[in-house]
């Protein structure tokens, strides 16, 4: 990835517009993203759990909460790691896909 998308990604993931379906793989939340018909994006927001919407609840408590837990986050492995708690991965450590 790029340094600036890795620097983006979890500040969109924070403010919930952007859901990490697996390393690499993102999905756009419903609310902005883009559908070939109006009526199947009122589908799909219809379908959202009210948790889910960003019109509930305080947009911007939430994206700084959900912000500051990556950062809490990520320093705790940077700690673990300092203190040599984390394996590094090796050639070793990986196993053959066929």
């Amino acid at each position: 990835m790029w340094p600036s998308i890795s620097r983006t990604v979890p500040h969109l993931v924070a403010a919930r517009l952007v859901t990490v379906v697996r390393r690499g793989r993102f999905q756009v939340h419903p609310m902005i993203a883009a559908f070939n018909d109006p009526r199947e994006q009122q589908r799909a927001v219809k379908a959202l759990p009210r948790d889910m919407r960003l019109d509930a609840g305080d947009f911007e408590d939430e994206y700084e909460r959900r912000f500051q837990l990556h950062l809490d986050g990520k320093a705790r492995k940077a700690e673990a790691k300092a203190k040599g708690n984390v394996t590094p991965i090796t050639k070793t450590h990986l196993k053959r896909v066929r």
